[in-house]
């Protein structure tokens, strides 16, 4: 078993990290666009004949779940697209040589998972200040919540990227 090595966990963690913004087109930019398609056609368009739903604005109404469901795909696809590919193309045995504890790489890939998943929620909420206002009543219980909601899937995708090992198309 290999020795703990914060100094190689901490640069693991900021390669899997970073690595979100080396290809944006893939990682950033089609769920942020989503996103504002929500906003325009259900929001905008759908929402011209929907006034409230319990009271609620019905663009204010849709936020919540933009907001976790960019949370779930950004933390959930990060590390298992990632695992998969790097199990597929054969680069796992360079990670797996490394000087890294198993320990290590797994909460690497989770927290970068969640990074990514926290990433596009802040995007999701500077979108909609466009759209909407807004305000939060208590940042101690939303903090808990994307913590755990992030960590849940980012754990689900090194799961499943581990798991999965052949291509279906």
């Amino acid at each position: 078993m290999k020795r703990s090595n914060w100094i190689g966990f901490y640069t693991f963690l900021k390669r899997e990290f970073f690595r979100i913004f080396k290809v944006p087109n893939n990682t950033i930019f089609p769920q942020l666009v989503t996103t504002l398609f929500y906003f325009l056609i259900f929001g905008i368009a759908i929402g011209i004949k929907i006034k409230d739903v319990g009271g609620v604005p019905y663009l204010l109404f849709l936020l919540p779940g933009l907001f976790v469901q960019n949370l779930i795909n950004g933390s959930y696809s990060n590390p298992s697209g990632w695992l998969f590919v790097s199990r597929y193309f054969g680069n796992m045995s360079d990670v797996l040589i490394a000087p890294i504890a198993n320990l290590h790489l797994t909460l690497a890939y989770i927290f970068a998972g969640m990074l990514r998943g926290i990433f596009l929620a802040l995007g999701t909420i500077l979108i909609s200040l466009v759209f909407v206002r807004f305000s939060v009543s208590n940042y101690f219980l939303l903090l808990v919540y994307i913590l755990l909601i992030t960590f849940t899937f980012a754990c689900v995708g090194v799961i499943i990227g581990l798991w999965s090992y052949k291509l279906w198309f």
